[in-house]
């Protein structure tokens, strides 16, 4: 991960590989579940397995949030989201972190997608 931090924000248009990203992220922690993209629920929880960075503080869940609904940051708080963003067991994978920008940590990791083919994604961090 691009810092120590539990919030990486995913940005990049539709079809960018966010998800993609996200699915081999909660690989990479020994999730069992099918990760599949929040869109019409707003987040996704997953039970880590397995943590393979030291660096890391101690992941028990990974929370697959996507923001692109949210209207008002009103709306975060039905998802707990100022508890699950304190908790250190949890690691925070954000997609479209502009749309509650002032919500989100400022020491958060920001990746950014970009579709350049079907085959090809340019990814900045």
């Amino acid at each position: 991960f691009p810092s120590h931090d539990n919030e990486q924000c995913l940005k990049g248009d539709l079809g960018a590989g966010k998800t993609t990203f996200t699915q081999q992220v909660a690989n990479i922690f020994g999730v069992q579940d099918y990760v599949t993209s929040p869109t019409f629920i707003l987040q996704r929880k997953y039970q880590v397995v397995t943590n393979p960075f030291p660096n890391l503080k101690e992941i028990s869940q990974i929370i697959h949030m996507d923001m692109y609904r949210i209207e008002d940051l009103n709306e975060l708080k039905n998802l707990g989201f100022d508890e699950l963003i304190k908790d250190p067991k949890n690691l925070l994978i954000i997609e479209w972190p502009e749309k509650v920008g002032t919500a989100i940590p400022a020491s958060s990791s920001q990746i950014s997608f970009e579709f350049v083919d079907e085959t090809t994604r340019r990814v900045q961090w």
